[in-house]
């Protein structure tokens, strides 16, 4: 697993944006962290979705204590593993939100 973070904004209370998806499409997830853009990226194998641990682990190491946004393209495994990282039980943010071009932003089930 690859985790990149923005460190310029690193101590800033603020909502946190990360994506992610199969790698072999560079630079497609780490090539947009930057100020004003990605704070984090979270890739999975070659051409294969990051699976919801990652997910859950990128999401808790780039939040900066006001939540997280997943933007989340419009992949099947893609939307369905970061929503089980969002939904599941074991999570420890509440608040944690998906941005999709497949549907509106959703909060996470409290």
């Amino acid at each position: 697993m690859g985790l990149l973070l923005d460190d310029a904004t690193k101590g800033e209370q603020r909502v946190a944006v990360i994506s992610g998806g199969g790698s072999g499409h560079e630079p497609m997830h780490a090539g947009f962290i930057g100020s004003g853009m990605l704070d984090a990226a979270c890739p999975g194998l070659l051409f294969t979705s990051p699976n919801a641990v990652q997910i859950g682990a990128a999401t808790e190491w780039a939040d900066r204590g006001k939540g997280v946004v997943h933007e989340v393209k419009n992949y099947t495994g893609d939307v369905m593993n970061f929503t089980v990282s969002r939904t599941t039980p074991a999570s420890k943010w509440r608040r944690c939100w998906t941005a999709s071009s497949a549907r509106l932003a959703t909060p996470a089930a409290t």
